[in-house]
């Protein structure tokens, strides 16, 4: 049966007053899943594993036959988690336990040495398990660029697109565009611990179009290989928000702990706890929430 278009209209007021409009766009990024192939958050753990392989391997670097590229990739991600602030608000939280699936392709094309391109896509279903009218669908397809700097880090940049529909009928509700570039450098300590920093700039026009923002963050982090298949990942960010279409500011921490356990090059396991604190200059978008869960990613690479 497909939701009344006047229930639909109904709701998207409701989370546009509240803030909670804000609220279901912010659930796409903090489920704190895998993100996107190529995304900046997934090239800077990547690379800063890479930085512990290298080490690993030690001289013997140049007697080693270099692996054939992988250029494109498939995965299947289901998370379950719980968020104990759904919609992000000061007072009187709704909370719920949150499923998503993910279905994600990428293909990453060895178009100019030393640069990195990806072109991605990805469909993801989230439910929750109490107010489900909050429900919703995504669709995601972007492009993200990569290059090392000499010995000094990396450089990336991007452009994505992401929809937020009824899971019903499909209607569209929510639509974002985002502009990506920023930096980041991470350092060995030894052999199982790597430290990385880095600065990342977002432009993001929406429809509607009252959510236009840009973002000002800056992240730091570690990686520590507890053993071969298991990686303890926490991260830091500080995030300046400023929405271009309003007078509206806000200031926000994230704290992420993530373990990863690689079962083999098609399986990969993980639970995570985060929390997030915003202030603004609107009292009324000020809130706190504390989110955790485990996943698990089914990867094929080709």
């Amino acid at each position: 049966m497909k939701i009344p278009l006047s229930i639909l209209v109904a709701v998207i007021g409701f989370l546009a007053s509240s803030g909670g409009l804000t609220a279901q766009d912010s659930r796409l990024h903090r489920l704190d899943q895998p993100p996107p192939p190529g995304t900046a958050t997934n090239m800077v753990a990547a690379a800063a594993g890479q930085v512990d392989e290298l080490d690993d391997l030690g001289p013997e670097l140049m007697l080693a036959r270099r692996p054939k590229p992988t250029v494109f990739e498939v995965s299947a991600d289901t998370q379950c988690g719980f968020d104990s602030n759904l919609l992000l608000t000061p007072s009187g939280q709704l909370s719920a336990g949150e499923l998503s699936e993910t279905l994600a392709v990428a293909a990453s094309p060895r178009l100019v040495p030393g640069l990195t391109t990806t072109v991605y896509a990805n469909q993801q279903f989230v439910r929750y398990s109490a107010h489900t009218l909050f429900d919703f669908d995504a669709q995601t397809a972007g492009l993200s660029l990569s290059h090392a700097v000499g010995s000094w880090g990396n450089l990336y940049g991007g452009l994505s697109a992401n929809r937020l529909c009824a899971p019903v009928d499909t209607q569209e509700f929510f639509k974002e565009y985002d502009t990506v570039f920023g930096g980041w450098r991470g350092h060995s300590v030894g052999r199982r611990l790597t430290v990385y920093y880095g600065y990342q700039f977002d432009w993001m026009p929406t429809h509607p179009s009252a959510l236009t923002r840009i973002y000002n963050a800056g992240y730091g982090g570690l990686n520590v290989k507890l053993t071969d298949q298991l990686l303890a990942q926490l991260l830091y960010r500080l995030r300046a928000q400023d929405y271009l279409q309003s007078k509206r500011s806000d200031f926000d921490h994230t704290v992420n702990l993530t373990l990863t356990y690689t079962v083999n090059q098609f399986i990969v396991a993980r639970i995570y706890g985060s929390y997030g604190d915003s202030s603004s200059n609107e009292s009324n978008y000020d809130y706190r929430s504390l989110t955790g869960g485990g996943g698990l990613t089914l990867i094929l690479k080709f």
